[in-house]
């Protein structure tokens, strides 16, 4: 870059350089141990973009859309958990043994029909057939 003036380098570098806005926090020692501690944890390197990451979710919480989002998530995982459920089913009862148990019909026990007839219309009924020509 050739030799200009300070003021005139200031303004060179912001036309090719992006503006940035630094944001600094001031954590309290015994108050933000808490804070002070997941800070530490956080590889270096991925601070920042953690950060920004958890920024970008609070400012959408509080977008009041952040709620029909949530349903959109937790129809999707009802929709999913729906188009899985027969799979599942399957696999559940597949798992059972299904044995099916014959009853046995007792002589006496045979099913009662309406409308039976008593014993002299079965009487009566069997003359009728026999007289009857086929």
């Amino acid at each position: 870059m050739p030799c200009l003036p300070n003021d005139r380098r200031r303004d060179a570098d912001m036309t090719t350089r992006e503006t940035r806005i630094s944001v600094n926090i001031k954590l309290t020692v015994g108050r933000d141990d808490d804070l002070i501690a997941w800070l530490a944890s956080l590889p270096r390197g991925e601070r920042q973009s953690t950060v920004k990451h958890l920024l970008r979710e609070a400012v959408r919480q509080h977008d009041g859309n952040s709620h029909l989002a949530q349903i959109g998530e937790d129809t999707a995982w009802v929709r999913a958990a729906l188009a899985d459920l027969p799979t599942w089913m399957e696999a559940l009862f597949s798992r059972f043994a299904v044995s099916q148990v014959p009853q046995a019909i007792l002589p006496e026990s045979k099913p009662t029909r309406t409308g039976q007839l008593s014993a002299e219309g079965m009487t009566r009924r069997e003359k009728r057939i026999a007289k009857a020509t086929w």
